[in-house]
């Protein structure tokens, strides 16, 4: 339900108090600088008091800034969303968790300046906090308190089908801590804390254009009728690179709360934990020439490297799964521990595994097959720890993708592969 990207914190414990001069603070932004947030959530979802779902989820986000215009930095964005859903009352079985990454990456587009204040257009939906964290223009001592304006922005979609981005705003106070120590590295410590109320109203219209709902008052909103009252709350660490002048990590405890006209209550609440990875540009010819020398070193056949887009990707043609189904024959187990030593090399880079057919059988099978054989290959990598999941995303695009024709067997193999993209960022 709440994805944050931008904002992660982990331990006041950790909090090792100081006397300090004053320290200014900024976000350092220049153009083709990249970087990586990958966040973790455990949420809980309750309906009138009662436990209804635990979700465990991964939000990986890739930013890049792209121009900067008046010290305004411009950020392009990419959010890839991954949900593991456990049952309320089967919470302890194993059985009961299942991990789906979204079809669809999500793209966003906004700008920020040095001292942290956003602009973006109302149209999307993530970032979900905006404005966080915002610096004053003066130099700062630990102890220092401030207060800034911020907005939440919440996906009611899935919930309660309301189409555009749901923003609210809310007064946040922001407190500076000195240094704090985290893995053996010392940043300075931010935390942030606020609270919001939203009455959508009685009928659950006001909020939404007049003409608009004449138009079709029945169906527009079963969603936002149904809402009276939004509340929620968040309380943040913030980890702070003053090399990089970007957040390191970060923790968020948050709970965000729906209050109904008919009378039911349902609360979401958890805690974010994010970082920020770091890579260095990669050289992509240099790159797909050490991975194809490699590959035939290793000798693996039906294989084809190549420079895309979001970085190197090594198709696997004609990979073996059984008949109709996404179980590796044991053949191919020895292909991809050779793959796995080729992708350890470059252990900073995330991963896309995706799954590809070729246009036969029936297309309501391609997509979800497709789909499924990609997840079998990344859970692989995932077993011989060559990434964390959180660093493997997996996707099936059915037959959509082709790379040859589909009215030749040998173009049909070609096409029926899985692909192992590095990513750039």
């Amino acid at each position: 339900m709440k994805q944050i990207a931008l904002c992660v914190f982990l331990a006041l414990l950790l909090y090792n108090p100081h006397h300090a001069m004053a320290d200014s603070f900024e976000f350092k932004q220049k153009i083709g600088d990249k970087f990586r947030f990958i966040s973790t959530t455990r949420e809980e979802v309750y309906q009138n008091g009662k436990l209804i779902q635990i979700s465990n989820l991964v939000d990986r986000m890739a930013s890049e800034i792209i121009k900067i215009d008046n010290d305004i930095a411009w950020h392009n964005v990419t959010f890839n969303l991954a949900e593991e859903i456990v049952d309320g009352d089967k919470a302890n079985q194993l059985e009961s968790k299942r991990l789906q990454w979204k079809e669809e990456e999500y793209t966003a587009v906004f700008g920020r300046d040095k001292r942290g204040k956003m602009i973006m257009d109302k149209k999307y939906f993530m970032p979900s906090v905006r404005d966080i964290p915002h610096f004053p223009e003066i130099d700062i001592q630990e102890g220092y308190t401030w207060e800034t304006q911020g907005n939440e922005v919440l996906d009611l979609r899935a919930l309660f089908e309301i189409k555009e981005p749901y923003e609210i705003p809310f007064s946040a106070h922001n407190a500076y801590f000195g240094n704090a120590n985290r893995n053996n590295k010392t940043y300075k410590l931010f935390t942030v804390n606020y609270t919001f109320s939203k009455r959508v109203s009685i009928d659950g219209f006001e909020d939404f254009p007049r003409d608009y709902l004449l138009k079709d008052r029945t169906n527009v909103a079963p969603a936002a009728k149904a809402i009276r009252t939004i509340r929620g709350k968040s309380s943040q660490v913030i980890y702070w690179d003053e090399k990089l002048g970007n957040i390191a990590a970060a923790e968020d405890e948050f709970e965000l709360r729906f209050e109904l006209t008919n009378g039911e209550v349902y609360l979401f609440k958890g805690k974010t934990y994010s970082e920020m990875l770091e890579a260095n540009v990669l050289n992509r010819e240099e790159t797909a020439r050490d991975v194809e020398e490699t590959l035939h070193d290793l000798g693996i056949e039906d294989v084809n490297v190549r420079v895309v887009d979001e970085g190197i990707a090594i198709s696997l043609e004609n990979i073996q799964f059984a008949p109709d189904s996404a179980d590796l024959l044991p053949s191919e187990e020895e292909k991809l521990e050779k793959i796995s030593s080729i992708l350890r090399k470059y252990n900073e880079r995330d991963i896309l595994v995706s799954g590809h057919t070729a246009l036969a059988g029936r297309a309501e099978f391609r997509g979800p097959l497709s789909e499924q054989r990609a997840a079998a290959v990344a859970s692989y990598f995932i077993m011989k720890k060559v990434r964390p999941a959180n660093r493997i995303i997996s996707r099936g695009y059915g037959s959509s993708r082709p790379v040859a024709g589909n009215d030749t067997e040998e173009g049909r193999r070609k096409n029926r592969r899985v692909e192992i993209t590095i990513l750039e960022n």
